[in-house]
């Protein structure tokens, strides 16, 4: 605020609407736990359910084919 301050700070994520004031930072529990992306979804759902079920889509596909080949319904693929 001085006008003191030099450099480049990088800010990941929803960090930077935090350090502004603009959103609250998750509780503790969610930050040790890793479920930081949870309490944003349900904070912000209409403006991040896209991006995050994106990820939820390919991680439902991976893990169908590991159950399928687990149990012996699919055999697993190498390619060399």
């Amino acid at each position: 605020r001085d006008g003191r301050s030099t450099g480049v700070g990088l800010c990941i994520g929803s960090s930077l609407s935090v350090l502004t004031g603009d959103s609250r930072p998750a509780p503790d529990l969610m930050e040790r736990t890793g479920l930081v992306w949870l309490y944003r979804l349900v904070k912000e759902p209409r403006r991040l359910w896209r991006r995050y079920m994106r990820g939820f889509y390919g991680l439902g596909l991976g893990l169908r084919d590991t159950i399928a080949i687990r149990f012996g319904l699919r055999r697993a693929t190498v390619d060399v």
